[in-house]
């Protein structure tokens, strides 16, 4: 984009602004950031906790040659000293540098101009599970034909939705854009997206701290598709009922069903992948409709992050949950799996309190217990649950159950679920099953690296 255009266009006062009329290239996320090997302004989407790493590594590529601030960031003495001595290191590479009232909306309008001038595909997943999944498995299936530019799982919500558009180039058929509602009015961003075709995921349960019931989710949802004339197509589960339910009737010739319980060639794979049959179905059902003439393959495809990882050390085999997959879905899968393949093993299980499910604590963990009892294991930590453990008693009265009181701030009870894992350890021919969350993972990295790292 032509950088005055940019100025002028976002009303924007430059605090710095060397060459006028030089186009540049736009990026929000580290990850392509880095690789970029044209002129870019980076638009930095990130926490206060990484905002200053993530700015130094950026700019170590010395085709970054702006950056966009927040105001806020002026009344912070610790960002005033850390501006000036970081334009003691990179001021001579800085072509361009602006504060702006409000750099997410500042990051919309860049991307809604650069949707202005695309001819090619816009595909946008939407869900709260996933979602991740359903982005890798069509980059993997479009990637030998089609010039990409896809979501990564590990950038955070806002990136997933911009940094695909901003990173497309004019060569570029497909975009493919993740749109899940941590945030209120993300999803919504998508309406905006000119020849859009939606697949909503699996949807339930979903940070519900954040919504007032499953209908105000479902809204969210479907706040994606509020623009009928730019969609395009929707591909749906017809089990997807959170979504399928409130659908406008006047969209109802782009919708495209799949059924969860359908099999197919694309759809065998290793035993640990069961559970992306159903985001496969998804992949294929929209394929089909998309590309009726072309041949997609999703033999061999592995995803990037696992709903869940196995280790073996001694003679157990720890079962290890993936924090970032953390949905009621996802937990209730893996503990199918583990109860399929450990069927004839001793089964230990450590599981951790599950954040934001609001007023649907109770029914979530009656729901989970109630598989747990299923699989019997013969010992049970629950890491600050001790409210909902009557609710596995009336199911189970023969695992030995204990309760554990954990908190990142008390060192006591840290090293409380180090010695209990210690003793796990001592296991001979277990099965380990964990669902732990991100902050009990950072602090165990340093009891056991090859299983909690």
């Amino acid at each position: 984009m032509d950088i005055n255009t940019f100025v002028n266009k976002f009303k924007l006062q430059p605090y710095k602004f060397v060459y006028e009329g030089k186009d540049y290239g736009f990026s929000c996320s580290l990850e392509n950031a880095v690789k970029k090997e044209y002129d870019f302004i980076f638009i930095p989407l990130v926490s206060s906790q990484d905002f200053e790493s993530v700015l130094n590594k950026v700019f170590k590529n010395p085709h970054c040659k702006g950056v966009v601030f927040n105001n806020k960031l002026l009344a912070s003495d610790k960002y005033k000293i850390w501006l000036n001595s970081f334009m003691k290191i990179f001021g001579t590479q800085v072509e361009f540098l602006a504060f702006v009232p409000n750099i997410y909306n500042l990051a919309l309008s860049t991307i809604l101009e650069t949707l202005m001038y695309y001819n090619g595909k816009i595909i946008t997943v939407v869900g709260t599970e996933g979602t991740s999944d359903v982005v890798e498995m069509l980059e993997y299936a479009l990637g030998e034909k089609y010039k990409i530019s896809a979501a990564k799982s590990g950038w955070n919500c806002w990136q997933k939705l911009f940094e695909p558009i901003l990173s497309a180039e004019e060569n570029t058929d497909c975009i493919i854009a993740e749109a899940i509602p941590e945030k209120l009015g993300l999803v919504a961003i998508a309406q905006n997206f000119p020849n859009n075709n939606i697949i909503f995921t699996k949807s339930s349960i979903y940070n519900m701290n954040l919504y007032e019931d499953l209908k105000s989710l479902s809204d969210e949802l479907l706040k994606s598709i509020d623009n009928p004339s730019f969609v395009n197509s929707i591909t749906i589960s017809e089990d997807n009922s959170l979504v399928l339910d409130y659908l406008p009737y006047y969209l109802s010739d782009k919708v495209h069903l799949t059924s969860e319980i359908s099999k197919c060639s694309e759809c065998e794979n290793e035993e640990v992948f069961d559970y992306l049959v159903p985001y496969k179905n998804l992949v294929i059902t929209f394929l089909n409709n998309q590309f009726q003439n072309e041949q997609f393959d999703l033999d061999g495809f592995i995803p990037s992050t696992n709903l869940f990882d196995i280790y073996k050390k001694n003679h157990n085999d720890y079962f290890v949950m993936n924090s970032q997959k953390v949905s009621v879905n996802s937990v209730l899968k893996s503990l199918d799996e583990f109860s399929h393949m450990y069927s004839d093993k001793k089964k230990i299980v450590i599981f951790e309190y599950i954040k934001s499910l609001g007023e649907f604590k109770e029914s979530v963990y009656e729901e989970i217990f109630s598989k747990l009892a299923k699989i019997n294991p013969t010992e049970m930590i629950l890491v600050n649950i001790n409210n909902y453990n009557h609710l596995f008693r009336r199911l189970n009265k023969t695992t030995y159950l204990l309760n554990v009181k954990y908190s990142v701030d008390n060192p006591e009870s840290i090293d409380q679920l180090k010695v209990l894992l210690n003793a796990i350890d001592k296991e001979t021919d277990a099965a380990i099953y964990f669902r732990l969350n991100e902050n009990t993972l950072k602090l165990l990295v340093e009891e056991d690296n090859e299983i909690f790292g």
